[in-house]
Formats: structure tokens, C-alpha cells, sequence
């Protein structure tokens, strides 16, 4: 018989918290391969390319932004004035101040020295193309360009995706919230409108950057061709909201959920094992980018499901104080696990990548600390209404 527990709350999860830094640690992973000696062996690439597989950690960071923004606004979302205001403000608020710090940084590093160039291309850049690349970085659309995607900060390129969901979402959830059947329809007409934004690219002259260049491209990089992210998140926020369930002791769909993403991760690593990505990086063969991109989601949803509905070690782990503090700081980890920061440890200290993780952990919780959440908290507190004094 099943143990009953108390129901999680609906704005805060700790352990979803907690599964920040795991996905923002996951990333890191994907980002510091084994230096072999050249040539590697079989065994070494397939080693190498289960690291990479790792960075199914953005992955888990886009369901659980379609499962947080549902479960925020779902049943509060009015398209007035006043509320279309508060929820922009309050996005940005959450992602640009850190972003703009990040890449202002990297933009003078960039310029300074090419060796603290994290795309290694701004030394071939005209000042025109400089010039619209810090456009495109500092608004987010960066993203919609092969060219652009991974100048400057490139862990940034995952900032357009988010955007543009952000964009997107008041619009699904008016929908959805009176027809939750439409869910579906939505992620096919945003597939079909990045199909059709390919199309428009390819009669694009290459002076445009590359604008949605390739298939390939869209449905690696772009929100169009990772909405069924989203929009699983966004579905398992609905069910949490209209069928709460109590808690229970077992852990399966906890465990069942981790152990399909796992072999999702070795399915699309082996489906490109032999194929060479070409210059535009990401998944090359459709049966690797299915896995990746609708495989792959359903295990992190169960997962999430698992962490709010289950009492396991896992999610007793997450809720802990040390993964609350590393997933509030996931976000800094995230913009700063490669790039500058990266180069001035690798260059000055250590390319030990355990003293590294360790390093950047602690600068993450000290800008977490002073400079990204006082400037969140002054940004949000400082547009609240002030109360109006009534006379007696």
C-alpha cells in the first residue's frame, strides 16, 4: 500500500531547484571532453561522444521552463496592459542583467585578445560584422542566424530558444487552458512555421549571417525545432494543476525517467557515432535529432514527475541547502562555465577539470550572490505598485 505524503507546493519545487545545477553540470560535462593524443581509437570517440551527449542538460533546462512558466501564469494569465508589463519585466529581470554582464565582458575580452575568444572567429570579423553581432548577441537574436549563433558568449545561442518561448507562452496558455487538447497542435505549427522559416532562408543572400540556414540547423538550435520541449513541459504543468496528486513513497517514474534518458543518450550517440557534424555543429542524422528532440523529453517529464509526486533519495538530495544554493547559482554556472572565465583559470591556474568545476562553482554563487540576485530583487521590487495612502 502506498504511503500518502503531503502535496508539493505549485510555485516552488526544491528539488526542481536542486535539478538546475544538475542540468547546468551536465552542460559542463558536454563541454570538457578527454584530450586524448591524436589519432583517437574507436573507443576513445565513443567515450568522447557519450560526454557530449551530456548536453541533454539544455535539454532538461527547456522542459523545465515550459513546466515553470504553465504552473507560474496558467491560471492568472490576462492579455492586459498591466500584465503583459509585469510578466516581460519579470522575464527579463530573470535573464537579461547576468546575460548583458556576461557578454559585455566577452565582447572586450574578444577584442582585446584573441586567445580570450571563446568562438575564435572575431579576429576575422569586419567592424560591420562586429557590429551586428553585438546587436544581434545583446537582443537575443543571434539565434536565428548560423553565422551569429555561436559568437561571444556562445552558451547564449540557448537564450533566443528561451525567448522566443517566452514570447510564445501567454498566447499557448490562453489556448490551452480552455482547450488543453491543442497542446499538440501548437508544437506542429511551430515545426511547420521553422520549416517555412528554412524555406525563407534558403532564398536569403548569404550576406543575411544564415538565416535559418539548414533543417539541420532549425532543429537543433532554434525554438521552432525544440518546442516539443516546451511543450511536454507546458503539459505536465496542466496535469500538476488540474490533477494534483497526493505524494507517495515509491520512486518509479523517478528512476524510470532517469533510465530513459540515459538510453536516449546512448541511442542518438551511437546513431552519430560515424558521421562528422560539418560546420554546423548539433545532431546530424533525423533518427539522432528524433531521439534528442522527442524521445528524450517524454524520460525528463517523468523525471520531474517523479521529483514532485515521490519521496526517493533523489529528490531528498536535490532539496538539500547545497543543491538549493548550486541551483539558484546554475544560471551564472551556465553563462560562465566556458568563455572567459574558462580561459582565465585554464591560462593563469589549472586545466584540471575537477579544480575547474570546483572554481567555477564558487565565482557562480558569489555573482549569484552579489550582482545577479540584488539586481533581480532591485529590478522586480522597484516596479511593484507603491500603496496609495487613503485619507480618513
Amino acid at each position: 500500500m502506498e504511503k500518502l505524503l503531503p502535496a508539493a507546493s505549485k510555485k516552488y519545487i526544491p528539488s526542481l531547484t536542486g535539478m538546475r545545477a544538475i542540468a547546468a553540470f551536465m552542460v559542463f560535462v558536454c563541454h570538457n571532453p578527454i584530450n586524448y593524443a591524436q589519432p583517437l581509437t574507436p573507443l576513445q570517440r565513443a567515450g568522447n561522444g557519450l560526454l557530449v551527449a551530456f548536453d541533454i542538460g539544455v535539454a532538461i533546462f527547456f522542459v523545465l521552463s515550459g513546466f515553470l512558466i504553465t504552473l507560474r501564469y496558467a491560471e492568472n494569465i490576462t492579455l492586459s496592459w498591466q500584465w503583459i508589463v509585469r510578466y516581460t519585466r519579470n522575464r527579463m529581470a530573470r535573464i537579461y542583467p547576468m546575460y548583458f554582464l556576461v557578454t559585455v565582458v566577452t565582447i572586450v575580452a574578444s577584442q582585446l585578445s584573441t586567445a580570450y575568444d571563446p568562438s575564435r572567429v572575431w579576429q576575422y570579423f569586419s567592424p560591420t560584422d562586429k557590429a551586428i553581432a553585438i546587436f544581434a548577441n545583446l537582443t537575443f537574436i543571434r539565434g536565428f542566424f548560423s553565422n551569429l549563433t555561436w559568437t561571444l558568449a556562445g552558451q547564449g545561442w540557448s537564450l533566443t530558444v528561451e525567448e522566443c518561448f517566452y514570447l510564445a507562452a501567454p498566447f499557448m496558455l490562453l489556448s490551452v487552458m480552455r482547450q488543453p487538447k491543442l497542446l499538440p497542435l501548437w508544437a506542429l505549427g511551430l515545426l511547420a512555421t521553422g520549416f517555412a522559416l528554412v524555406g525563407v532562408g534558403s532564398l536569403a543572400p548569404e550576406h543575411l549571417y544564415g538565416f535559418f540556414k539548414t533543417v539541420r540547423f532549425m532543429l537543433n538550435w532554434t525554438f521552432f525545432g525544440r518546442c516539443i520541449e516546451f511543450v511536454l513541459g507546458m503539459g505536465l504543468g496542466l496535469y500538476v494543476i488540474k490533477r494534483p496528486k497526493p505524494q507517495v513513497a515509491t520512486g518509479w517514474a523517478t528512476y524510470l525517467g532517469s533510465a530513459w534518458m540515459g538510453l536516449c543518450m546512448l541511442a542518438f550517440t551511437a546513431f552519430e557515432f560515424s558521421h562528422d557534424p560539418g560546420p554546423i555543429p548539433g545532431l546530424t542524422t533525423y533518427s539522432a535529432i528524433f531521439v534528442h528532440n522527442v524521445l528524450l523529453p517524454l524520460g525528463i517529464v517523468a523525471l520531474f514527475w517523479g521529483l514532485i509526486h515521490e519521496q526517493t533519495v533523489v529528490r531528498r538530495l536535490l532539496e538539500t541547502d547545497l543543491f538549493s544554493l548550486l541551483g539558484k547559482s546554475s544560471y551564472v554556472f551556465y553563462l560562465t562555465h566556458v568563455g572567459v572565465l574558462n580561459f582565465l583559470i585554464e591560462y593563469h591556474l589549472t586545466t584540471n577539470v575537477l579544480v575547474k568545476f570546483v572554481l567555477m562553482n564558487l565565482v557562480s554563487i558569489g555573482l549569484y550572490k552579489l550582482v545577479e540576485h540584488p539586481i533581480h530583487r532591485w529590478l522586480t521590487q522597484r516596479a511593484k505598485p507603491r500603496p496609495v495612502a487613503v485619507a480618513a
